[in-house]
């Protein structure tokens, strides 16, 4: 894994978040060792088959706790 890439990828998630008037509370640590945890980082991106981090009940803000790494076909159902 690229710690540059996922820099990138942890401020574009947080400007859209802020974008859509969420709550990102997130640092940088915290959102990658939630995305490592998974064992879906490399698994990452917008397509069907691959894996994006959702908040419960899609309310709140990306806070810890409040966040979970689950497929896009699966929060595109909720």
């Amino acid at each position: 894994m690229n710690l540059e890439i996922a820099e990138k990828r942890y401020l574009q998630q947080r400007a859209q978040a802020r974008m859509r008037k969420i709550s990102f509370t997130l640092t940088f640590n915290e959102w990658l060792n939630i995305w490592l945890d998974s064992g879906k980082w490399e698994q990452r991106g917008k397509g069907k088959d691959q894996y994006c981090m959702s908040r419960i009940g899609d309310i709140g803000g990306y806070d810890l706790g409040n966040v979970f790494i689950q497929s896009q076909s699966d929060n595109v159902k909720e």
